[in-house]
């Protein structure tokens, strides 16, 4: 189950919002993040900085598994960049969302700050998401890391543009299709390598070929010998495949 998530927080209408902004850091969001606009009334949408607590209750009531983590590009030229990590309410940690709106009214940020990346061009984002996460700026990859950390779920999709180009697909589920291929014996099958993950092709007890590829890299192996191979990925255990050598 993915879950779909901007790099920061924006909403609409009137009510509670703790880690709300306001001033040139809230118009940076609002431009730079795709117009934050109504689409009908054109009003200024409300934007701050990521609310953990609001997530973490997403993961939990929907069953999350993994996370597609959008717009990492529009945080691009701010100095520091913050995560909510839980409220105080009445001076008292809250690190669950309330089900009161009253509550939540009366609910502090507390933030963990982090350094910000430098902005780029539509055109460097999309060069950086081919060559994958790696490519992304240390402090970005930090940030990305530490959202995984406290959700407990690994952020598989990650967006740097508009632009399908600018997109980073980690999780090998997106990346082997089909699961079941047939060939001829001496055929040679290759694998291209997107995400920096290692994976296996084994045939019984036999390992034939492990170990994590550089980015953009691919490994082919020939299958000379009849019979029913089987491929995983050791980060995605469930994303396996087999391969009939006839």
């Amino acid at each position: 189950m993915i879950g779909v998530a901007k790099a920061f927080t924006s909403r609409v209408g009137a009510g509670p919002f703790p880690t709300e902004l306001d001033g040139s850091t809230a118009e940076h969001l609002r431009e730079r993040g795709g117009g934050e606009y109504g689409t009908t009334t054109r009003r200024p949408r409300r934007v701050g900085w990521l609310d953990l607590v609001m997530l973490r209750m997403a993961v939990r009531v929907n069953g999350l598994t993994r996370l597609a983590l959008t717009k990492l590009d529009v945080l691009g030229g701010l100095d520091r960049v913050n995560v909510c990590t839980e409220y105080r309410q009445d001076g008292q940690p809250l690190r669950e969302f309330p089900a009161s709106m009253r509550i939540l009214s009366r609910c502090e940020p507390v933030y963990r700050e982090f350094k910000g990346w430098p902005d780029a061009s539509e055109d460097a984002w999309i060069r950086i998401a081919r060559k994958g996460r790696r490519a992304l700026p240390d402090t970005a990859r930090t940030y990305i890391g530490y959202i995984e950390a406290q959700l407990k779920v690994p952020a598989t999709i990650l967006s740097v543009g508009r632009s399908r180009a600018a997109t980073i697909v980690l999780a090998r589920e997106f990346m082997f299709a089909p699961t079941s291929l047939t060939v001829s014996a001496g055929s040679t099958v290759t694998w291209t390598n997107k995400d920096d993950e290692p994976h296996t092709v084994v045939s019984d007890t036999a390992v034939f070929r492990s170990g994590a590829l550089d980015t953009d890299e691919s490994f082919s192996f020939r299958f000379d010998q009849p019979g029913t191979y089987h491929y995983a990925c050791s980060i995605h255990p469930r994303m396996v495949g087999t391969i009939v050598v006839q």
